[in-house]
């Protein structure tokens, strides 16, 4: 029996293999085995189950752990504007230091 990269249940996160997917975060509802496709239900489409090949997706297990460490680490701080400054930058800076994605550009017709 083929071992797989997901079970049902699991979350996972587009990756950089395929644009449509990229980032997008979700759950796999099942397996098709005679296409090795998972289905997930994405968090901003939930109502639809779209088929993903397994290369296309990574474990989102890093993001549920750095949200159970959050949860555990006792009070909470005040959501000051100063709290929002500071993590809208923390958030470009590590949006800057990611791999750049390429760009889909219209291709133009000859004429």
């Amino acid at each position: 029996m083929a071992r797989h990269k997901f079970s049902i249940g699991d979350r996972v996160i587009g990756n950089n293999k395929k644009a449509s997917f990229w980032e997008r975060c979700g759950v796999v509802v099942n397996w098709l085995a005679e296409s090795s496709q998972y289905g997930v239900r994405f968090d901003d489409r939930p109502e639809t189950t779209e088929y993903v090949m397994s290369t296309w997706l990574d474990s989102d297990s890093r993001l549920e752990a750095l949200l159970l460490e959050g949860l555990a680490s006792g009070e909470g701080i005040p959501l000051t504007d100063d709290f929002w400054r500071e993590l809208k930058a923390d958030a470009a800076h590590i949006l800057c230091q990611k791999e750049p994605q390429p760009r889909r550009t219209a291709k133009k017709e000859p004429g």
